[in-house]
């Protein structure tokens, strides 16, 4: 649990020399982690379970608002062991970091003050997401193993914000920009933004008298939704041009006295995309002598990225990636080793 001040640093007219100063800021942060594990069925099944709870409140001062942070998001994990019979062990494993952060927003009556002006808004932030993993162990023979993994990870970006039908409305006739209207961000990024990771994999392994042969696969698919946008749809700044003034949009401002004007900006981006990586290995690793082993091996990459509209614009198919190596232990007692692998 903390809290305080927040500190900065500030030059004194006098000296000129740089101090620590304190204003205003603070932070209360209170976490609190609870885990438990044992067997369940003695020699069968082993759970190891965590939770973190947390209760944080950062307050943050500017020039022209003020916002206030909460984030009491909880977070977990478990994993699970399960020994089917001696030669098959089934794992399971799920967390989750996801964390929502809500935020209150509040014009500045005083640049950096403390006292609070009329509410601007509010708006919240999710970060992370779930994942889970299950994996299948089988001991063949007491030379062949073989194992299966499929796997799932979601992460979250959403983002819900206040005012966010108001368009983005600031006064830059003077300094610093004044921001005007019921706006509380500036870019609106999209409510359903998401990220989602699909995974299987299959690998083998062979000893073979002074061989040990692996293989494997495994298969991937990536989907993104993500993209953002102007609050309410643009952005309008008020300025204050001179004569003989080129703009943005090759407009040069004519006659003798300074003029105000308005610029537009209109941004809008994003879409849902899909990404698909696929590939498979094969290697030998040989016990040349007691001291030598060397291992040769391939593996082929093959991956396609999809743009919003579901096309391929990127397509690479059977990308080869040989590889060969050794590793020397030179007294045969582990003490030194030398390796060398080029690939």
């Amino acid at each position: 649990l903390g809290g305080g001040a927040a500190v900065h640093s500030v030059r004194d007219p006098q000296t000129a020399q740089w101090l620590l100063a304190t204003g205003p800021g603070s932070t209360r942060d209170l976490e609190a982690n609870l885990w438990a594990s044992g067997p369940i069925l003695k020699d069968k099944l082993f759970v190891f379970a965590l939770v973190k709870a947390t209760d944080r409140k950062p307050e943050s001062f500017g020039n022209s608002s003020q916002f206030v942070d909460k984030n009491n998001s909880p977070q977990y994990l478990v994993k699970l062991d399960w020994n089917v019979t001696d030669s098959n062990l089934f794992e399971f494993t799920t967390f989750s970091d996801k964390n929502k952060v809500k935020t209150d927003t509040w014009n500045q009556v005083k640049a950096y003050g403390t006292e609070k002006g009329s509410f601007i808004g509010n708006s919240s932030e999710t970060a992370g997401g779930e994942n889970m993993i299950a994996k299948w162990t089988s001991w063949i023979t007491d030379d062949l193993t073989v194992s299966a993994l499929l796997g799932r990870g979601k992460y979250d970006r959403g983002s819900q914000a206040g005012g966010a039908d108001c368009p983005v409305v600031q006064d830059a006739r003077t300094s610093p920009t004044k921001r005007l209207g019921c706006w509380v961000l500036g870019n609106i990024p999209d409510p359903n933004a998401k990220d989602q990771r699909d995974a299987y994999r299959l690998d083998a392994e062979w000893v073979l008298g002074r061989h040990t042969l692996k293989a494997g696969l495994d298969h991937e698919v990536y989907k993104v939704v993500d993209g953002s946008q102007r609050s309410g749809g643009g952005q309008y700044t008020i300025r204050r041009g001179t004569p003989g003034q080129r703009l943005s949009n090759g407009y040069v401002i004519g006659g003798t006295a300074p003029i105000e004007y308005v610029q537009f900006r209109y941004f809008a981006n994003g879409g849902q995309f899909k990404t698909i990586n696929a590939a498979w290995y094969l290697e030998d690793s040989i016990q040349v002598t007691n001291n030598l082993v060397a291992s040769v091996g391939i593996r082929n990459e093959s991956f396609t990225n999809k743009n919003a509209n579901g096309e391929n614009f990127i397509k690479v198919d059977n990308t080869w990636a040989p590889r060969i190596g050794a590793s020397w232990d030179v007294n045969g007692n582990g003490d030194l080793k030398v390796f060398s692998n080029i690939g």
